[in-house]
């Protein structure tokens, strides 16, 4: 392609240069000699310093390359030095699967080097270096793949069939797989928070389970949440025709200041626990009201019933439906219309929103 680009330029700038001298006459030199220059001589010196810079990088990334754990230096872009992976990889194999640690890197002293098991392979940062690291898993055979596909899938079928959480239950969420913990912690739940309103991890589901309890503290609904994309995001139990989905109550668990007066309904489980700890938190586990919980929300006699649900289309809609539908029979319900789902919300900002809507 260079060699391409000089012929080119050679053409032209020896077609310009014959065209000034033609017209400025034999004895002409300036003109023709000046666009000789621009046009052939410094396009040449410019695309074979190009050459030349361009060689000597590729040079330089094919020789960290070489060096480094095959490919996974890609993914880094061709100009970034890796971690020599006999600094950290048995320290990042050491951890479960979504584990962090840190430790001391050979560059200087305090614990700057970053380890992390990840489900696709090992990774590393040096805070002090400014490297990474990277050395990915095997991938298994695809005969395996299949099979571990649906034997998840499996695990799901059998699971929903019964209105029994899945056990066993791992209550402490330090166990937990990091995307896990992220999910509640990114919502606001300290380890604490999680443990007192009954979530647990279940390994072979690979979920989240939060139970769902009567007023008689019995076990009557449970829902589990995710994180693998080639999987539902939410699992529960199959219903039949004639069944309906329960409400979540949710409980303060903590010494708080609320209005136990205003019920606030909720689309999710999360979001039922955040404004719970504001005024009385319910979840409808969805974005329809029925009859039964239609029924439930009446008896309970709240001052007002504030409907929050989350801001995409399906929440609009159910908000849309619900609050004609609780009207309809006498109960003062108002919609509370937000930029972001309520679970993301500090406590202090939804205790402002809440409080704006239940005095209007």
């Amino acid at each position: 392609m260079i060699a391409l680009l000089l012929i080119a330029y050679l053409v032209i700038g020896l077609l310009v240069a014959k065209a000034f001298v033609y017209f400025d006459g034999p004895d002409a030199e300036s003109p023709g000699i000046a666009m000789f220059f621009c046009l052939f001589l410094w396009p040449i010196m410019v695309l074979l310093e190009l050459s030349a810079s361009s060689s000597a990088s590729w040079d330089g990334w094919a020789e960290r390359l070489a060096s480094s754990n095959g490919p996974t230096t890609a993914a880094f872009g061709k100009d970034t030095a890796m971690i020599d992976p006999a600094d950290w990889l048995e320290l990042a194999k050491a951890l479960p699967v979504g584990g962090k640690s840190s430790h001391v890197h050979n560059c200087g002293s305090g614990r700057k080097l970053l380890v992390e098991h990840k489900p696709n392979g090992y990774a590393a940062w040096c805070y002090r270096c400014g490297e990474p690291g990277f050395v990915p898993k095997a991938r298994p055979p695809l005969a395996e793949r299949i099979a571990a596909l649906k034997e998840r899938r499996d695990i799901d079928q059998k699971a929903v069939l019964t209105i029994k959480p899945p056990l066993p239950a791992v209550f402490d969420p330090r166990e937990w797989p990091l995307e896990a913990r992220v999910w509640l912690y990114k919502a606001g739940f300290d380890n604490d928070w999680i443990e007192d309103i009954g979530f647990y991890w279940h390994e072979r589901l690979k979920r989240v389970v939060m139970p769902v309890l009567s007023d008689l503290n019995k076990l009557v609904f449970w829902q589990a949440r995710g994180f693998d994309p080639a999987f539902a995001k939410y699992l529960s139990p199959e219903l039949g025709a004639d069944q309906h989905k329960p409400i979540y109550k949710a409980e303060p668990v903590r010494p708080v200041e609320r209005d136990a007066s205003v019920l606030c309904l909720t689309e999710d489980i999360l979001s039922a626990n955040k404004v719970g700890q504001v005024v009385t938190g319910w979840s409808l586990l969805g974005t329809k009201l029925n009859a039964l919980s239609e029924a439930e929300i009446a008896k309970f006699g709240a001052s007002k019933v504030l409907v929050w649900l989350d801001p995409d289309e399906a929440g609009v809609s159910g908000r849309r439906k619900i609050v004609p539908q609780l009207r309809a029979r006498g109960i003062d319900a108002k919609a509370v219309r937000a930029d972001l789902d309520p679970k993301l919300y500090p406590l202090e900002d939804i205790r402002r929103k809440l409080l704006v809507h239940s005095a209007t």
